[in-house]
């Protein structure tokens, strides 16, 4: 009974957000602080606080366990840590009184550009990613931040975090089923493929765009590559 009581007890958290390119504290911060078992059921308990001028929050009364941390502010991102994790995670014990802990985020960037083929034209519907140049992250430790699809003039906006990244156009992959034209007057019938800034086949070949605290970056222009459609392998079951 008693270790029952011991796991029982509830822990607190109490730090303050700032602003990572100043230092300064971030008043206004929406910080949620989740536990559960994200791969499955997904989360269980959910706490909130808002920072105020000092940055301060306190979240307290809290079930201990493994916390994903979430910061919202308008024209701010959320810092990311080193790893996997695209978000924090700050570990609870029972009847832990966790102080001083700091949070970060950075003002935001955006990225504006567009999508064309090899005419200029520009083409609608395409995906563009934002890719880490390493070593700000490791290859395989971010997933990427991708913007809505190009719009009917071709254009993207990608709001992220400061740094530096390779962009990436990436068609829909549905259209690439099928083997090119044959064409007498010897133009070009294969499809799309999945094209690196500012019209490169890999991230190696590619430009880097580098996106400064609180600015935008306009003027992308991606030019779409043809390549040989995707091979399609055919399971039969025996």
């Amino acid at each position: 009974m008693l270790s029952a009581a011991l796991v029982a007890q509830p822990a607190s958290i109490d730090g303050t957000v700032v602003n990572h390119a100043t230092g300064q504290p971030l008043s206004g911060v929406h910080v949620r602080l989740m536990t559960g078992d994200f791969g499955s059921r997904g989360v269980e308990q959910a706490y909130g606080a808002i920072s105020d001028k000092a940055g301060h929050f306190s979240v307290t009364g809290m079930k201990p366990g493994l916390y994903l941390v979430m910061l919202e502010r308008a024209g701010f991102v959320q810092t990311q840590p080193p790893g996997l994790m695209p978000f924090a995670t700050v570990p609870l014990k029972p009847g832990q009184d966790l102080t001083g802990h700091k949070l970060e985020m950075n003002p935001r960037a955006m990225i504006l550009g567009r999508v064309v083929d090899e005419y200029g034209d520009p083409v609608p519907g395409i995906a563009v990613q934002v890719q880490p140049v390493p070593p700000d992250r490791e290859p395989g430790g971010f997933f990427g931040r991708w913007g809505n699809p190009t719009d009917d003039r071709g254009e993207f906006r990608i709001l992220t975090a400061p740094g530096k990244y390779y962009l990436q156009a990436s068609p829909d992959r549905l259209d690439n089923c099928c083997e090119p034209e044959i064409r007498a007057d010897g133009s070009n019938s294969a499809p799309y493929v999945a094209t690196y800034y500012p019209s490169a086949a890999d991230a190696k070949s590619a430009a880097i765009v580098q996106a400064a605290p609180g600015q935008d970056v306009a003027g992308i222009e991606i030019h779409l590559r043809r390549g040989a459609p995707a091979v399609h392998a055919l399971t039969v079951a025996a």
